[in-house]
This record gives structure tokens, sequence and C-alpha cells, in this order.
């Protein structure tokens, strides 16, 4: 049971990295993609992403939504890493 919580944990922990690198990508191609009538955004973007995040419009909210969906799975996979770490430790 330690060896399979073990190896669930690291494969949550790779898959954390993965999803941040991810997120990190899209929140790139948001900012980039922010058309200039909306280039009031870009500090919002930087400083509360929540709140901006609906007044986007066109490929620049396609971009956030995936932001959103990566940085989901990010807490996901930490709540399981998590558990794992208990598991795999736990006395027996």
């Amino acid at each position: 049971m330690r060896t399979l919580g073990l190896l669930v944990a690291y494969a949550s922990l790779i898959a954390m990295a993965l999803s941040w690198i991810t997120a990190l990508f899209f929140y790139m191609r948001t900012f980039s993609a922010v058309t200039p009538e909306q280039s009031y955004l870009r500090g919002q973007l930087v400083f509360n992403w929540l709140f901006a995040n609906g007044k986007l419009t066109g490929e620049a909210r396609e971009h956030a939504r995936r932001v959103n969906i990566a940085m989901a799975v990010f807490f996901v996979c930490l709540i399981i890493s998590g558990a794992a770490f208990i598991v795999a430790v736990a006395p027996r």
C-alpha cells in the first residue's frame, strides 16, 4: 500500500507541474490575444485574473478558459498528492 501511495503521489506531482506549465502557456497566449480595444484589461489580467476574465472576448476568452481548466487540474492534483502522501506514510 505504501508503494502504491508513493506512486500515486509522485504521478500527481508530475501532473501538477505539467498543469502549471500548461496554465502559464495559455496565460501568455491570453495576454497576447487581447485586442487593442481591450488593452485596458492587460493590467487587470496581471493583478485580478478572475474579474478581468469575464470581460474578454474572442480568442482571448478561449485561452482564458483553458487557463482556468489547467488551474482546476492543478488543484485537484494537489489534493490527490496530499492524500496519497498521507496514505503512504501512515503508520501500519
